[in-house]
């Protein structure tokens, strides 16, 4: 959790990184209040009773500001409630995430943007599973992920399949061979992201895989058909 304490006056602080961390079966995984210019990136975050990432506000402070934070390479299974919840942030941008088994009613979302913080998002290289028709809520409005791509310009990259994790009954979130996740995510070794949540460098194949784990050595090669005889 980062935010101002509660005693004090609400104002913006800058730089407060949570990265590589496996955050589970707690309250929430993620709690974020006024922070800014700040990355949330390489962690799991399972089992929580409420959300993933929780991007919030004090009745003290500015109802809405300017968060510019980069949400990257997380893995967010099955949390109680949204995946991650922006309720009073702006300027986002989250690439390369495993969103997964959130949005199991048409209550709870993979991603939920409250309506005064539709400013700014970039929100694109990320996969979402399973595939239905209500991934984000956007400030009241339900989209997939192909209505995402039409409406609202996102998700160009993005995918809705499974991610193929080694175990997911055994909360193992490391990726098989065969996973979509491998290979396919954005370069985001400018802002820093240069390993995975276990210490392997990134990206091991030809690109940026999605989730908090790299596979070693990238995506499986193809096997090769032999000629007819």
């Amino acid at each position: 959790n980062v935010f101002p304490n509660t005693s004090e006056a609400q104002v913006m602080e800058k730089g407060n990184n949570i990265i590589c961390n496996v955050l589970y079966k707690n309250k929430g995984g993620v709690y974020s209040r006024y922070q800014q210019d700040n990355i949330i990136a390489g962690n799991v975050m399972y089992g929580n009773v409420e959300n993933g990432i929780f991007l919030h506000y004090h009745s003290s402070g500015p109802s809405t500001y300017t968060a510019r934070t980069k949400i990257y390479n997380n893995t967010i299974v099955g949390n109680g409630t949204h995946g991650i919840w922006d309720a009073n942030a702006t300027y986002l941008t989250i690439k390369n995430n495993i969103l997964m088994n959130q949005a199991t009613t048409d209550k709870y979302y993979e991603i939920y943007v409250g309506s005064s913080v539709k400013t700014g998002h970039a929100i694109d290289y990320n996969l979402y599973y399973p595939n239905v028709s209500q991934l984000i809520n956007w400030g009241g409005t339900r989209y997939s992920l192909s209505t995402m791509r039409s409406s609202l310009g996102f998700e160009t990259h993005g995918v809705a399949v499974d991610p193929k994790f080694k175990n997911l009954s055994g909360n193992d979130y490391t990726l098989l061979t065969n996973s979509p996740a491998i290979d396919v995510g954005a370069n985001v070794a400018s802002d820093g992201i240069a390993v995975d949540l276990t210490g392997l460098i990134r990206p091991q194949g030809t690109a940026f895989d999605m989730g908090a784990y790299e596979a070693a050595g990238g995506a499986a090669p193809s096997v090769p058909v032999p000629p007819a005889p």
